[in-house]
């Protein structure tokens, strides 16, 4: 189920937000967004390729009650999502508009470049969140924790992104826009690292506790 929504969550996203760069900058909004979209999703693939290798790894040890392993693992995906997504955070911030040419004319699309540009630097800012929860829901999903992995999927998908798609804009204007996706991974990193870090010094939660079975037999 958590698998399913968060397939379906990007239609939902994409819908939303179309329709928000529609309503504040026309054509223009609808162009720019789909170019984020497109750079965006180049820097994901490294954070979905993390996620998705550690879910084999984690779930072999769960099976063993091999915990502390576990969380190495886990400890060490995040250091290594984080140091990408700040790397790619600096490279959009210093490249944005090299990055913008390759899908438009710069000279002929000057309006279109210098929207993109910002709302590149501005959108790449959820990265570093972004790769932290998609870290932690695989390791929710690989622990047998469902009731977690289910909530932050949810919240993620449309439950927040929904209210803070018409809340954000109407406070920041157009440029609320591009801070939906970061404040939604802001706020869902603060849960879903709450939750961790409860699995982590709570000894008879769910989240850490496995049965043991001896594969040898």
């Amino acid at each position: 189920v958590p698998l399913f929504i968060e397939t379906i969550s990007i239609a939902i996203f994409f819908t939303t937000m179309n329709i928000l760069a529609a309503k504040y900058y026309g054509t223009t909004g609808v162009a720019a967004f789909a170019i984020v979209g497109a750079v965006s999703m180049i820097s994901a693939m490294f954070f979905v390729g993390i996620a998705q290798t550690n879910q084999p790894l984690i779930s072999y040890n769960y099976g063993h009650g091999k915990h502390s392993r576990i969380h190495d693992i886990v400890k060490y995906s995040l250091k290594i999502t984080t140091v990408l997504s700040i790397a790619s955070i600096v490279l959009i911030a210093i490249f944005s508009e090299q990055l913008v040419s390759v899908y438009v004319n710069v000279s002929a699309e000057s309006e279109l470049v210098s929207l993109t540009s910002l709302a590149l630097r501005i959108y790449s800012v959820g990265y570093i969140f972004t790769a932290i929860n998609m870290a932690l829901v695989k390791y929710f999903q690989s622990t047998e924790d469902n009731r977690s992995s289910l909530v932050i999927t949810s919240l993620r998908s449309f439950i927040l992104l929904i209210p803070a798609a018409l809340i954000v804009p109407k406070l920041f204007g157009g440029m609320g826009i591009w801070l939906v996706i970061p404040s939604v991974e802001f706020l869902i990193a603060i849960l879903s690292g709450l939750i961790y870090w409860k699995s982590l010094s709570a000894k008879d939660t769910v989240a850490i506790q496995a049965p043991h079975y001896d594969f040898e037999e």
